[in-house]
């Protein structure tokens, strides 16, 4: 029987980035720039989270901290796995030498269903990697799928993904995981993709939605957008509380559609003007039991 190891991508340290803010400390960039060129980050991401510091009570920082600790709290709650953080690779490694696992790679703004354990646990077969429909709440709502997989719900538009692997869907197999080469080859889906049709992976494609992401106005896409002259900031933010706000999720998605609410609460607070010190109150009421203990 196989399990699952959630591994966390390389993420800046946002909740004392936010401590240290709202502390009034100066904040070295290099604390959250990342170190090397990554697909979608704009150029001058350090004068933009400047910017949205100086435009929104709720500064950046906060807003990444209290999204990344719902992500983790969704990990967290995935029953039967074990969790790392990039930074521990070498746990990783270890793992993967030492039995049958199946490695997600995921962001800090990702959710993931408590079943997604359970579904490894039940593979009767051991494929290379196991590939899964994902929702992703971004300009649009779309759920993302491979061609030959009928999703076992759609929310919103339904799109062919354009990698392979995509950001949160796919889950390796240790023995393809055997040294920490091979897992910082898998860690982005991209490039995952690209090693597993120079390898010939065997993929096994699962109908369940068990994973999301939530792009939201302070995703490092979003920001130029976000912080434009004119309206089209306050447009960014209607329109994504718009979209949240208009999702029927059905029974057995509560996975999602608690932290959805969450987060749409967060960018309500954003847009409203709120401050930090009413942030944990705000989000605790009508959705407990999460309220970060930290702000």
């Amino acid at each position: 029987m196989a399990t699952a190891v959630l591994v966390r991508r390389q993420s800046p340290a946002w909740e004392q980035l936010s401590r240290d803010f709202r502390a009034g400390l100066e904040i070295d960039p290099r604390r959250y720039l990342p170190d090397h060129a990554i697909r979608g980050f704009p150029a001058q991401l350090e004068a933009l989270i400047g910017k949205w510091n100086a435009t929104f009570a709720i500064d950046f920082f906060t807003f990444r901290a209290v999204l990344a600790e719902a992500s983790g709290a969704s990990a967290a709650a995935v029953r039967g796995a074990q969790r790392v953080a990039y930074e521990q690779l070498g746990v990783a490694a270890r793992l993967a030498a030492a039995g049958a696992h199946y490695f997600y790679f995921h962001d800090d703004d990702d959710f993931l269903a408590p079943r997604l354990g359970e579904m490894i646990a039940a593979l009767e077969a051991q494929p290379d990697a196991v590939v899964t429909p994902m929702f992703k709440i971004a300009q649009r709502t779309v759920t993302l799928v491979r061609p030959g997989c009928e999703p076992a719900l759609v929310l919103g538009e339904r799109k062919v993904q354009p990698f392979r692997y995509q950001t949160n869907n796919y889950g390796v197999h240790s023995r393809r995981c055997q040294s920490l080469d091979d897992l910082v080859a898998l860690k982005d889906h991209a490039v995952a993709s690209q090693r597993a049709e120079e390898a010939g992976y065997a993929d096994l494609l699962l109908p369940e939605v068990v994973s999301a992401t939530v792009k939201t106005p302070a995703s490092a896409s979003m920001l130029p957008r976000v912080l434009a002259v004119g309206g089209a900031g306050r447009d960014a933010f209607e329109a994504f509380v718009s979209r949240a706000a208009g999702l029927d999720l059905p029974p057995g998605y509560d996975w999602f559609a608690g932290p959805l609410r969450i987060v749409t609460g967060l960018v309500e607070a954003t847009m409203r003007g709120e401050r930090p010190r009413a942030l944990a109150g705000l989000l605790a009421a009508g959705l407990r039991p999460f309220r970060p203990a930290w702000l």
